[in-house]
């Protein structure tokens, strides 16, 4: 028997399913009830929508306002749609102020080419400096690598705050002793500065969200690592230089929590540059990632330069390795409407990717493999305590029943209403108007949910593009 939920996906309170399986049992909970209390001046739907793609609004109270201004779901996205955004700033130099999550203030450089490309959108090239540079430092570099029509960011990272436990060190107070030893380093976080600086061009300037690139080198190649496999479905491509995706892994052998996070490489292009003679950032660190995206069939680009030391400026000024970096941040282009997602999550602040969103972790890391099509939603996960799912609307047509399948459950089957929270919730994690969906339901899995096998995860890979995994 199938059990249908009622529609709306927000909830104080739980509604329990269970059904028999070979597996074992397994039960969900979809969530209803009431919206939290709204105070406060309102503002207006338009200024809502503004907030949310800043990222200083926080969804729920956007969603009050527009309940307050009697805004139904259809048209909080029609105003979104009608979005329109001329360049704040002109064509040259800026400086910008930034603010973080931990409220701290820092410089960001830019560069706006004198015209966007022919559609009237700017394409994105993120460049994170080393440990003791700033973003003016490696600005000029990355304005020669960067196709025409595209804004270049140079953002600056801080010391870390003493209360920044780094993801990429062991979690505790030795994390955050350890961290306050660096000069600067960048934070992975969903409020760091390079984030922080998208959510910037996104309300500034009239930017193409499938056509940002995010590189780095040194502790920008860390950055790059970290920031572009927590979060995605945000950038075209990632390319980390001269960098490693753990500090950890300096002092204290493989780092088998952050090595979670490759697994999101399968939607993310990578170009990874290393000197096999790095004399500050061991080459073994980027060694050991390449040879586990070959292990798990991953796509990947590695640039080993023969002799090369940690400073590579003469590869990366001329010759055949510069050309190589200027082709890839030309060509990548993201899909932002993938049928196959899929998230590895170490932390729920970076849980979301597209149309899936990991809300609570079962224990220290989780996984979800998605497939959006036919009118189902099929789902296969471990490490997930609560689980919300959106129908994009490229892939669903949510005036028509939608069925859910959780482990080779059949959970949920029929319409899914729109809803306000829904909206405000997807535009408010990326302020990306691509990966804003206006119907959602939420599940919280059982502690006793049965592991899928190794066959389980195969779903959906039939239908992904090649991957040409593994260039060198």
């Amino acid at each position: 028997m199938t059990q249908t939920l009622p529609q709306s996906p927000w909830a104080l309170s739980s509604l329990a399913l269970s059904r028999s399986l070979a597996l074992g049992a397994l039960a969900l909970s979809c969530a209803l009830g009431t919206p939290a209390a709204e105070a406060g001046p309102r503002l207006k739907p338009a200024k809502v929508i503004e907030r949310l793609v800043k990222g200083d609004l926080p969804a729920e109270e956007g969603a009050g306002h527009w309940r307050k201004s009697r805004v139904k779901p259809r048209k909080a996205l029609k105003l979104l749609g009608k979005r329109k955004i001329r360049s704040k700033r002109g064509p040259g130099f800026h400086e910008i102020d930034l603010k973080d999550g931990f409220k701290r203030a820092s410089t960001a450089f830019l560069k706006v080419p004198k015209q966007p490309r022919a559609d009237g959108r700017y394409g994105v090239v993120i460049m994170l400096h080393g440990l003791g540079g700033n973003g003016k430092k490696v600005f000029e570099l990355a304005a020669s690598l960067c196709p025409e029509g595209s804004i270049i960011v140079g953002p600056t990272a801080l010391k870390p705050n003493k209360d920044e436990s780094c993801e990429d060190l062991p979690p505790g107070d030795l994390s955050k002793l350890i961290s306050r030893q660096f000069p600067r380093w960048w934070s992975y976080g969903e409020r760091s500065f390079p984030l922080q600086a998208l959510r910037y061009l996104r309300s500034t300037f009239p930017i193409d969200p499938n056509r940002v690139v995010l590189i780095g080198y040194s502790m920008g190649g860390f950055g790059s690592w970290n920031i572009g496999l927590r979060y995605h479905d945000l950038f075209a491509g990632a390319a980390p230089m001269a960098g490693g995706i753990s500090r950890q892994e300096y002092f204290l052998g493989r780092d088998n929590r952050s090595r979670h996070l490759l697994g999101n490489a399968r939607q993310l292009p990578l170009w990874i540059l290393h000197g096999d003679s790095d004399e500050v950032v061991p080459v073994r660190l980027d060694r050991n990632s390449v040879k586990d995206l070959k292990a798990r069939g991953l796509p990947f680009t590695y640039k080993e330069v023969k002799g090369g030391k940690h400073v590579m400026r003469d590869q990366l000024e001329d010759g055949p390795i510069r050309r190589a970096l200027i082709e890839f941040i030309t060509t990548k282009v993201r899909d932002p409407h993938p049928v196959r997602v899929e998230h590895h999550a170490i932390n729920a602040t970076h849980g979301g990717a597209y149309w899936v969103r990991i809300d609570e972790l079962r224990g220290k890391k989780a996984r979800v493999v998605a497939v959006s099509r036919d009118q189902t939603i099929q789902v296969v996960c471990e490490g997930v305590a609560k689980l919300t799912l959106f129908a994009d609307p490229t892939l669903i047509d949510a005036t028509k029943p939608v069925r859910f399948v959780i482990n080779g459950q059949e959970v949920h089957t029929g319409r899914l209403a729109p809803t306000l929270k829904a909206i405000a919730s997807s535009l408010a994690r990326t302020g990306d108007a691509e990966l804003t969906y206006a119907h959602a339901l939420t599940f919280t899995t059982p502690e006793d949910l049965p592991a899928p096998d190794a066959e389980d995860w195969k779903l959906g890979l039939e239908i992904e593009r090649p991957s040409g995994a593994g260039t060198k």
